[in-house]
């Protein structure tokens, strides 16, 4: 394969990047439910014949690193099966999913008779079925109690969609019309990467395209390979908990245990989780393809931030995730709240790299996704609905600078922080009371943690269901970690960033049983939430800040 001038290579690169760009702004511009179009949890991506990511945008790292394991499940399922106007659609965490929520579109995009490309869309829909609105169950014990699981199957074959399918998922889903505009958003921006992927080899031709995606992989790989030699060859060694409890009325606690040995050896690292604490009949498990992503994730944005994101970072990195375990779930493991584990890989993998490179960690990120998730039927339309949010707040110190405040953390790109008022008052039973940055919450220090933001929500009408999938609520954890790895023999510290949603005293519902998740605790109209999005520091009694009800 021929290679391309330094002019040509960006010209292309930048027009790939652009496909997925306008992906974005097709769903942005069509989808239904405000979890997509309002809070942007989506992801778009371009992915080559064996299912390496060749281009992404402001997308979730999340949805997109894991994707490769989506495309080629995919391929061994159906590729000798793929046509022209096909579209794969898949949410199975067992087959490169994250969790039941996050529905993925797969496009093979075809020239000349051969396959070239795939754009791919991942949509957080609100709803997929399962116990309770929103489908993700703090109780879940299973992945049945979830959802719909969907192996990738042809929902649309040579363009045609097939309804007999579709009715079988939508009956099965909450929120019909909201489904359909999310489904039909996702197509729209598969069929939208089509055409401008047709434009770029009609202008550039394919050997071009094609050159230009093998050499930006090998220029990210030869990137990655740089930075990991400066690590001073070794073993780096760090491990965190997981908190799960037993069953009411006990509540007992029961941590898992995340441990991680990184070796670095030469142009190459290692990850290895080997002693991963068994997979739970609890939502905190994770798939390998999320677990991978997340150490992957941790290296691009320690290492090699600036560059646009493909597969060549991944090339030089390995993961070890024995089966059945947190990091690599099998069925029937709930994988609801997998965004638990990624948080812990990432905090893991930063306390690794705190002993290998201390200049360029950071504290711990906030801990938590913080999955809240209110639903029911709204009294005055007589309409059932969902609403969902999550955290954004205080991330971890650098040596150089504190942490942002209220922001998303480095796994979830482009989500938005605080979500608007006035859109979920529109649109839902709910009303804000108010929305504020927690004083005092980033960790103390030199550089100080990131702070935390708390939201008071209402319920104005009716009655709903409250699920609540959270991390960080009880075990206590070293405020200045960072700073004992780095500075023990200097005057100075970096703060966390951190996390502790802890539920107390919530009037309607038996606290007991809501220490970290929960579900179908029902809200009467009266009932005030007050959601701490990721507060960061313990309070003056040593205790974790609370969660209550106002």
């Amino acid at each position: 394969m021929n290679r391309l001038d330094p002019i040509t290579l960006e010209v292309v690169t930048e027009g790939m990047i652009s496909v997925v760009r306008e992906m974005r702004a097709t769903v942005f511009l069509t989808a239904r439910s405000v979890a997509i179009y309002e809070a942007r949890d989506f992801s778009c991506g371009l992915f080559d014949a064996k299912g390496q990511v060749v281009a992404q945008s402001e997308d979730i790292g999340s949805h997109v690193v894991p994707m490769p394991w989506s495309v080629e499940s995919s391929l061994k399922i159906l590729g000798d099966d793929l046509a022209p106007g096909d579209v794969i659609v898949m949410n199975d965490p067992y087959l490169g999913g994250t969790h039941l929520n996050d529905v993925t579109l797969i496009y093979p995009v075809f020239h000349d008779g051969e396959l070239v490309f795939f754009p791919a869309v991942r949509e957080h829909w609100a709803d997929v079925g399962g116990s309770v609105p929103g489908s993700m169950s703090g109780t879940a014990s299973e992945i049945y109690q979830e959802g719909l699981r969907i192996p990738p199957v042809k929902l649309v074959e040579q363009g045609e969609i097939n309804q007999a399918a579709m009715e079988i998922l939508l009956s099965n889903m909450r929120v019909r019309d909201e489904r359909i505009g999310d489904f039909n958003s996702g197509l729209a921006a598969c069929r939208t990467a089509e055409r401008r992927i047709r434009e770029l080899i009609s202008r550039y031709g394919i050997e071009t395209l094609l050159a230009g995606v093998q050499s930006n992989l090998e220029r990210s790989e030869t990137r990655m390979r740089a930075q990991i030699a400066k690590l001073p060859d070794g073993e780096y060694f760090y491990e965190d908990y997981l908190e799960t409890f037993s069953q009411p009325p006990e509540c007992r606690l029961e941590p898992l245990l995340l441990p991680l040995h990184l070796t670095v050896t030469g142009e190459t690292l290692t990850a290895d989780f080997t002693g991963a604490a068994e997979q739970a009949p609890a939502p905190v498990n994770s798939t390998l393809a999320v677990t991978a992503a997340s150490v992957f994730i941790t290296l691009k944005s320690v290492f090699d931030p600036t560059q646009a994101l493909n597969h060549g970072s991944f090339r030089p990195v390995s993961v070890i995730a024995p089966e059945s375990t947190i990091v690599n779930v099998t069925h029937p493991a709930p994988a609801g709240s997998h965004g638990e584990i990624r948080k812990r890989v990432i905090a893991t993998m930063l306390g690794a790299l705190a002993h290998a490179c201390p200049e360029r960690s950071s504290a711990d990120i906030h801990r938590t996704s913080f999955h809240n998730l209110i639903g029911g039927i709204d009294t005055a339309t007589g309409k059932e609905y969902v609403h969902y949010e999550w955290a954004s707040g205080g991330n971890g110190a650098f040596l150089e600078d504190d942490g942002p405040s209220s922001m998303a953390a480095i796994d979830w790109g482009d989500l938005c922080t605080v979500q608007s008022a006035e859109v979920m008052e529109t649109r839902y039973p709910l009303h804000v009371k108010w929305s504020r940055q927690a004083m005092d919450s980033g960790g103390a220090g030199r550089t100080r943690g990131g702070l935390g933001t708390r939201r008071a929500l209402q319920l104005t009408r009716g009655r709903a269901l409250y699920s609540l999938l959270s991390d960080g609520a009880v075990l206590p954890r070293l405020e200045f970690w960072v700073a004992r790895v780095l500075h023990q023999s200097a005057a100075t510290c970096t703060g966390t960033g951190r996390t502790y949603p802890f539920l107390h005293r919530v009037r309607w519902v038996d606290t007991r049983s809501m220490l970290v998740r929960s579900s179908c605790c029902k809200a009467p109209v009266v009932a005030v939430m007050v959601i701490p999005l990721s507060g960061s520091r313990r309070s003056a009694g040593g205790r974790p800040r609370g969660l209550c009800v106002c």
